[in-house]
């Protein structure tokens, strides 16, 4: 009776792993730049290299750490953020860190609806807005959706975005004061092009004391799409599944 049983048992479906955000920080993770410096022409920090500094100038930090231990959802990994959204061509999935899904009515992204605080009050031209959250593919798109506590609370959108332009980085601004201290703003925004800003300049971040977080984009061409829709779903494959 028992190797009957365990026979049985051997046959029993096995539910496939549910997909996680790589996007996010894991515990076993932490970000790094250790003995951060700062100079006349920039911070710097021990360890970085020329893949550390984007072809902006800025600099990131490292993530050290094995990928392993609890998913930390509020926690974006700058690495992987940077690379899901540095490269207009091969914008990457949030989930899977494969390809973003794209059609020729544009890239996939789910555009979560603002909260109505002062820290995210609702814009005016949603769902056109600026994002740090990467796009997703057909595949991941709902499990994103899922895994966002904001989007569960408040809502999301589903759109085809047909220009999504680099417009800016965030991050911690270190900046020399004449006095000799170290000034620190975090949260800082650093324009990509300051010209279409209404800045002054003593609010105007340098790049070379910016310890960037997160890529910015401005969506734009919206055309909403339904998850569920058989045409956008039914065949989708995950963007990490390896082909053949």
């Amino acid at each position: 009776m028992t190797a009957m049983l365990s026979a049985q048992a051997s046959h029993c479906p096995v539910s496939p792993p549910r997909p996680e955000p790589a996007i996010v920080m894991r515990s076993n993770q932490r970000i790094h730049a250790p003995r951060l410096r700062v100079s006349r022409d920039g911070l710097t920090y021990d360890g970085a290299g020329p893949a550390d500094r984007d072809p902006e100038g800025f600099l990131w930090p490292q993530v050290i750490g094995p990928e392993t231990g609890r998913y930390l959802y509020a926690d974006v990994n700058p690495v992987k953020q940077r690379l899901a959204m540095q490269s207009p061509r091969q914008l990457l999935c949030q989930v899977g860190m494969g390809p973003a899904t794209r059609t020729a009515a544009g890239v996939l992204w789910l555009v979560p609806k603002a909260i109505g605080t002062a820290q995210d009050p609702v814009h005016p031209r949603w769902p056109e807005i600026r994002t740090t959250e990467p796009p997703v593919c057909a595949f991941h798109a709902p499990h994103a959706a899922r895994d966002c506590k904001r989007m569960r609370r408040f809502g999301y959108g589903a759109f085809f975005v047909r220009e999504a332009e680099l417009v800016a980085v965030e991050g911690t601004v270190y900046r020399p004061s004449p006095a000799g201290g170290i000034h620190v703003f975090k949260g800082a925004v650093c324009e990509l092009d300051p010209s279409d800003q209404e800045e002054q300049p003593e609010n105007t971040v340098d790049p070379r004391f910016m310890l960037a977080r997160h890529l910015v984009r401005h969506l734009r061409g919206m055309t909403p799409v339904d998850l569920s829709d058989p045409d956008l779903c039914l065949n989708a494959v995950p963007c990490n599944q390896e082909e053949g």
